[in-house]
């Protein structure tokens, strides 16, 4: 499993806005959803607005057929998948990374850091 993370492909079920496929070399992927992943396209695109906080996003998606929970969707706004890169985790000697995946991102990797800029603006000093 770690070595087809390393080559790019995702091993788990697909995250919101995706669904699993299979290639007819009987290779599993995950491709873009036709209505869902629209939906996760344009929860990014409002938060690199800046316009609404998350959870005033949370819940416009959620009136418009989203269906996770808000720990959910702010685990999925922090998901590098949906920009195309796959995380490596640690594993002995070696340290932790990314690799670009084989399917097709949902978003830009500018798109994402700045979703995440702004995430992290939002946080409150303790």
């Amino acid at each position: 499993m770690r070595r087809a993370k390393k080559e790019g492909r995702w091993m788990a079920s697909a995250p919101f806005g995706y669904r699993n496929r299979i290639s007819e070399d009987n290779r599993k992927y995950i491709a873009i959803h036709p209505v869902l992943g629209p939906l996760i396209r344009g929860v990014f695109k409002e938060l690199a607005t800046g316009r609404f906080n998350t959870e005033q996003v949370w819940k416009m998606a959620k009136g418009d057929g989203l269906t996770f929970s808000k720990q959910a969707f702010w685990m999925a706004i922090r998901n590098p998948v949906y920009c195309g890169k796959i995380f490596i985790p640690p594993f002995k000697d070696e340290p932790g990374h990314f690799v670009t995946g084989q399917h097709e991102p949902l978003i830009s990797e500018q798109l994402f850091d700045e979703v995440q800029d702004k995430i992290e603006g939002r946080k409150r000093n303790l």
